[in-house]
């Protein structure tokens, strides 16, 4: 179960799983060490998910996660060391990439 305390509301399920799977493609980046073992997580815990409840669509996953890589991007500007800015850009590709899809 995932429990978002971030921001409590309803909304579509697509937008906390968004949420979810760009933190982790954000960590990926981040540190690219950890990019094989994230890139093997994500269809486990998407699998795991679907026991529970039905995966959003697609297209909703995508534009919630795109959306998320956005906030995140915008975020670290205001949060992150400046050896980190570098980063940023990828986060505008890979959200461009979802989008596109």
């Amino acid at each position: 179960m995932i429990i978002d305390l971030d921001g409590l509301c309803w909304a579509n399920p697509a937008r906390d799983l968004g949420n979810f799977l760009a933190h982790l493609r954000w960590k990926a980046i981040r540190e690219p060490h950890h990019a094989g073992f994230i890139g093997a997580a994500i269809p486990s815990f998407l699998e795991g998910y679907e026991t529970v409840r039905d995966i959003p669509a697609e297209r909703w996953r995508a534009c919630y996660e795109a959306a998320s890589l956005l906030k995140i991007a915008g975020r670290r500007f205001r949060k992150l060391t400046v050896s980190e800015w570098p980063l940023v850009p990828r986060l505008f590709d890979e959200a461009e990439a979802l989008l596109r899809s």
